[in-house]
């Protein structure tokens, strides 16, 4: 597989954020195809070792694994945070995730291999936007140099996730009045920021790479 991919990270209103690994196939489709086919072979195995380890009840697996309908489609982990037992580990972020993290992988119709934290992956892969619709993208091209491997971080998103990470932690009383007034120096620094974008190029001998931040209002 020796075509692009990309790695993205959205928050979509959860404590954990949905990271996704895209991989064009479209040069090697069987080897997807074997990797897909591997994982489903071998997850249920290692999933059921993993609910033995942490003790989990018959009908309370910390894990489950659901195969989807063709070894294309892959499959599906759910993962119950909440069921771990607190003397093994005591995480109140990981004890509060009430709703199952699913792991998604397989191919797509279009030849595109993929390892998803969203939700519902079929219907969002479908409906997702193009990476080239976001508003930094138009940035990049003012960079000056091959677009070979890209960046983008959009900040306002990230500082509503931390916001919620924040909101988590008084909830359980465990943000200190100091970390109040450091979160609030940082927040302010951080939310003038738009976002940044990072290209990098390698090749005819040279390396290149190249940062540009935006700020709000420029």
């Amino acid at each position: 597989l020796n075509r692009s991919s990309v790695i993205t990270v959205q928050d979509i209103g959860t404590l954990i954020p949905a990271a996704s690994l895209y991989v064009d196939a479209s040069d090697a489709p069987e080897k997807a195809v074997a990797v897909v086919a591997a994982l489903r072979e071998k997850l249920p195995s290692l999933i059921e070792v993993a609910n033995l380890g942490l003790k989990a009840k018959e009908k309370e697996p910390f894990a489950e694994f659901v195969a989807l309908d063709s070894e294309k489609s892959g499959g599906r982990v759910k993962l119950h945070m909440d069921r771990i037992p607190k003397s093994m580990v005591n995480i109140p972020l990981l004890q509060n995730l009430t709703e199952p993290v699913e792991l998604s992988f397989g191919m797509t119709q279009d030849a595109v291999l993929f390892f998803s934290l969203l939700p519902d992956f079929e219907n969002a892969y479908k409906n997702q936007k193009k990476l080239t619709a976001h508003p930094l993208f138009a940035e990049l091209g003012k960079l000056g140099i091959p677009l070979e491997s890209v960046g983008i971080i959009d900040m306002p998103a990230i500082v509503a996730y931390v916001d919620r990470l924040v909101a988590f932690a008084r909830e359980q009383k465990s943000f200190s009045p100091r970390e109040e007034e450091g979160y609030a120096i940082i927040k302010q620094y951080f939310g003038r920021i738009a976002g940044t974008v990072q290209a990098g190029y390698a090749g005819k001998g040279e390396l290149r790479g190249k940062t540009r931040v935006l700020l709000n209002g420029n």
